[in-house]
């Protein structure tokens, strides 16, 4: 498990994408329909991805879209997270 202390631009990026997909992730977790491991898993895999540049970019041009960038290692995941809600 990560710190977000630690990791702050890769828990904004997991954030940001989540949120592209009307994911709240910090509402999540308070509702508890989703685990403090999960979204460590996600804030790992973004922290170990070497895309965060370009993530960034695509995040503030994406406004508005319910696409996530295909260079995400979290697409899926994410994207599996928006039809469990």
């Amino acid at each position: 498990m990560i710190n977000y202390a630690q990791t702050p631009v890769a828990w904004a990026l997991t954030r940001g994408m989540a949120r592209m997909v009307d994911v709240d992730l910090g509402h999540a977790l308070i509702e508890g329909w989703l685990g403090r491991q999960e979204v460590d898993g996600l804030v790992d895999t973004c922290q170990a991805c070497t895309q965060k540049e370009p993530c960034s970019a695509w995040l503030t041009q994406a406004h508005g879209s319910r696409c996530l960038a295909v260079f995400c290692p979290n697409q899926e995941h994410l994207q599996s997270l928006c039809l469990r809600m």
